[in-house]
């Protein structure tokens, strides 16, 4: 297994079987996010980061993600207004608790991790080094 990008998760780990709560009131295990998709670790007051990655949402579903997920450690109703304020085209899971955070052994610090079929494929340690490199990621993956 090799680093997820220039974090200290590996890549090919399974996604730990957490639960969490997301916008919709939908309960989802995060071990069972099949296809390609992109978990944003949000910290607290990170709209301007939710907007950047609401803005491209499009053309990076395009690029051939199945989905963007945040993932936060507000409570649901809080992650809600967010959703709502910002028109996100995506929701948002509750790690209220940080039962996630824990189970994968990382801080609570922004971060991006890039799943493929419930595993690990890449990550980096900001939301913002992902969006630069996320096309090439994605080739890599897909």
């Amino acid at each position: 297994m090799r680093a997820a990008g220039n974090l200290a998760v590996s890549s090919g780990i399974a996604m730990p079987p957490v639960v969490l709560t997301a916008t919709d009131g939908c309960r989802v295990d995060v071990s069972r996010i099949d296809g390609l998709n992109v978990l944003l670790f949000l910290p607290d007051a990170a709209d301007a980061m939710v907007a950047i990655w609401r803005d491209g949402y499009v053309a990076r579903r395009k690029a051939g993600l199945d989905r963007v997920v945040g993932i936060a450690a507000s409570p649901v109703a809080d992650l809600q207004d967010m959703r709502r304020r910002l028109g996100l085209p995506f929701h948002l899971l509750s790690d209220e608790a940080g039962l996630l955070r824990h189970a994968l052994g990382i801080p609570k610090s922004p971060m991006t991790l890039i799943l493929r079929d419930g595993r690990i494929a890449g990550g980096h340690a900001s939301c913002a080094d992902a969006l630069r490199h996320l096309p090439e990621e994605i080739c890599n993956v897909a």
